[in-house]
Formats: structure tokens, sequence, C-alpha cells
């Protein structure tokens, strides 16, 4: 189940794997299974009244959010921006850490927060 969150090419890297396995026993059975009931409602109209500045950040091989869902998102967010991280999956900040920490400093220094 916690493989599905990474890269295909990274499903089997032991060492994200021990990551993601500790990460849901620290947060608990419970966590887990209330993540993994979430339900998405369509409430993109609600976005649109968010005025602050806004990042999106999707991943390319993303299985578990589409890339259409995010860019979607970024669209009725008035004040965003929106980044993909290619070669990556839902993961980003265990797989694409340092790429991830770019976008959002790059973001940050860009709308002057």
């Amino acid at each position: 189940g916690v493989a599905r969150g990474l890269h295909p090419d990274l499903e089997r890297d032991p060492a994200l794997l021990d990551r993601l396995r500790g990460m849901n026993r620290r947060l608990g059975p419970e966590v887990w299974k209330r993540q993994a009931a979430l339900v998405r409602k369509d409430a993109y109209s609600d976005l649109e009244r968010i005025t602050c500045p806004s990042l999106v950040v999707a991943a390319r091989q993303d299985r578990l959010r589409s890339n259409e869902e995010t860019e979607r998102m970024a669209r009725h967010l008035p004040h965003s921006r929106f980044r993909l991280i290619e070669n990556c999956g839902h993961m980003a900040p265990l797989e694409k850490p340092h790429e991830l920490s770019a976008i959002l400093a790059d973001w940050i220094r860009a709308t002057g927060l």
C-alpha cells in the first residue's frame, strides 16, 4: 500500500519504504484509515475565495492524485503558481527533497513572503 505513493521506479527502494512504514507506525492505524477513506468533494469554488499567494506542486508520476486534478486546483486559486516535478511520485519530500526545496524557495522569493 505505501509503495503506491512512490514513483514506480522507487516503489521497491528499501530505504524509502522503511521511512514510509515508520511514518505510518508513528501516525497510527486510525490516521491511515482516515487517509485511505478520504473522499474528495468537488470544492474548487471554495478555492476561488483564497486571496493569498498559493503554490501548487504536482509530481508527474503521482499515482494518488492526478496532474489534471492539481492543475485544476491551481486554475481555481486566483493567485497561484503551478509547478510540476518530473520523475517523481506522490512523496516528493522523500523522493525529490532538493528539487522541492528549490521550488519552495523560488516561490517564497518571488512572492516576497
